[in-house]
């Protein structure tokens, strides 16, 4: 059946309907694609750099603190308070300790340098360390430094000879003996006595017939001084 001329032109009204409406979502599409890739990449780069933010705020707090380094001046002192010094880095705070007690707090300069003036110790052997602090971060202990505070002068106790004593002995040397603290130095009439690691010495001094002066001179590590002096009479 032939179609009529009517229905022919409502075909071709609707096909180009259809085609128009292809054509506009067509052009839709490709605007919309145009426009959602920016948007994409901007939203990467925005989750991405994030994540970086974050991990990069990770690895910073999972760095540890450097502990800082005292300066080792002295061994052994006969006062009371010293001072102690050292480097770490700059800007930091740092607590110095004296056998794990605190002595203070003070903060590194730009150049990391400290120093605690006023620090006290306890009579004998003294560890100083010392540890930083930023923010919530704290380092562990410093490396110690270990300090003899020795306050009292040491003891010289002389067995042999007494003061006043008689010697008859054709042989001129004879030997001075007695104790002492340990790592004490000992010198008899200016030289140097040996002293063993429980602080026993003992000197062969050349006597002269008559009256012999002996003097025994006593030096700690700290710089403490004792001594003493007695008269013997030597006859040959």
């Amino acid at each position: 059946m032939l179609k009529s001329h009517l229905e022919r032109t409502e075909e071709k009204r609707l096909t180009k309907r259809l085609l128009t409406l292809t054509f506009l979502f067509l052009i839709f599409a490709i605007f919309s694609l145009f426009m959602a890739i920016p948007l994409l990449a901007k939203f990467s780069l925005l989750l991405t750099g994030t994540k970086s933010i974050t991990k990069d705020q990770a690895g910073s707090n999972n760095i540890p603190l450097f502990p800082p380094s005292l300066n080792p001046s002295f061994e052994a002192t006969n006062t009371a308070k010293i001072s102690v010094s050292g480097f770490s880095e700059s800007g930091l705070d740092v607590e110095i300790l004296v056998n794990g007690q605190s002595q203070g707090k003070t903060v590194a300069d730009k150049e990391g340098k400290f120093n605690f003036s006023d620090v006290l110790l306890e009579e004998g052997e003294n560890m100083i360390t010392a540890f930083v602090k930023k923010g919530e971060k704290t380092s562990v202990d410093s490396e110690g430094v270990s300090v003899l505070y020795l306050k009292n002068p040491p003891k010289i106790n002389i067995d042999q000879p007494k003061d006043g004593d008689n010697i008859i002995d054709s042989n001129p040397l004879y030997t001075v003996n007695g104790s002492t603290d340990p790592n004490v130095k000992i010198t008899i009439n200016e030289r140097m006595a040996i002293v063993d690691s429980k602080g026993k010495f003992s000197y062969d001094l050349k006597l002269t017939s008559g009256e012999n002066q002996i003097k025994v001179l006593g030096i700690d590590p700290a710089g403490n001084l004792t001594s003493t002096e007695l008269k013997i009479n030597y006859n040959p």
